[in-house]
């Protein structure tokens, strides 16, 4: 389980849940996301190599309905890029990632 935050203007904020769970037959990760909006995401999640985590928001669960593509790639120990494509697989963002404590 994960829960995240956001600090703005030293005030911290509740931002979600994730729950995660593990599929030995299919040797992916099932994961259900509950956003502070009420929202929630379904996503199916794999490390294809040892540095690189791949996942695909999906309709409830469904892998033939993919509504947005996410990979994070751990360049370092400190330091990860993470970037977002749409269904077709076209990039639409990238950030860079750096551990601060």
């Amino acid at each position: 389980m994960e829960n995240d935050y956001t600090v703005k203007n030293g005030q911290k904020n509740w931002g979600s849940i994730w729950t995660y769970g593990f599929s030995p037959d299919e040797g992916k990760f099932k994961i259900f996301a509950v956003q502070s909006t009420g929202d929630y995401l379904t996503l199916i999640a794999s490390f294809t190599t040892e540095k690189k985590w791949v996942q695909e928001i999906v309709q409830n669960f469904n892998p033939e309905i993919i509504l947005m593509k996410g990979e994070f790639v751990f360049d370092t120990s400190t330091t990860a890029t993470a970037s977002s494509f749409n269904p077709e697989g076209v990039k639409v963002e990238e950030y860079k990632l750096t551990k601060v404590k």
